[in-house]
């Protein structure tokens, strides 16, 4: 039974992860289309989603420290674990300025200029590029790797 609860909790984790990967090539793509009223709409719907993910993925990953199968010294003593964190930390952080434009986006009367969406643009794909570091270390992670 013990088992299955942990196979439920990996479940739900990576659908939220994978959640996440998708609302931010869905950004980066609308990202790169022409900037209109419906796009702005969509970016703050999927920025909303992408919270959700993010903030789900947080959540269930702790709950996997304390309840899943694997002890929680599986992870808190692991270097590849606190590494991942640290990236995982790093893509948080780089989500901010997005979010502030799409807020901010989302509140002005007026469609912004393609450059406006260009340097948004890269930030998104700066973020996606440091994501992708993500399912590697959690790999790494699941094979042993920096646990003593």
């Amino acid at each position: 039974m013990f088992g299955m609860f942990d196979a439920i909790l990996a479940i739900i984790h990576h659908v939220f992860v994978f959640s996440l990967a998708g609302c931010l090539v869905g950004q980066w793509l609308l990202l790169m289309g022409t900037p209109s009223f419906s796009v702005l709409k969509l970016l703050g719907r999927v920025d909303a989603v992408y919270g959700i993910a993010a903030t789900g993925s947080l959540a269930v990953g702790v709950a996997r420290i304390f309840w899943g199968v694997k002890p929680a010294s599986f992870y808190t003593n692991n270097p590849v674990f606190w590494t991942k964190m640290a990236v995982w930390g790093v893509v948080a952080i780089l989500s901010i300025f997005p979010t502030i434009r799409f807020i901010q986006w989302g509140r002005r009367k007026e469609i912004p200029g393609v450059a406006e969406f260009v340097a948004v643009r890269k930030y998104v794909f700066f973020e996606i590029l440091v994501f992708t570091l993500i399912p590697v270390f959690a790999a790494l992670m699941a094979r042993g790797y920096g646990y003593r």
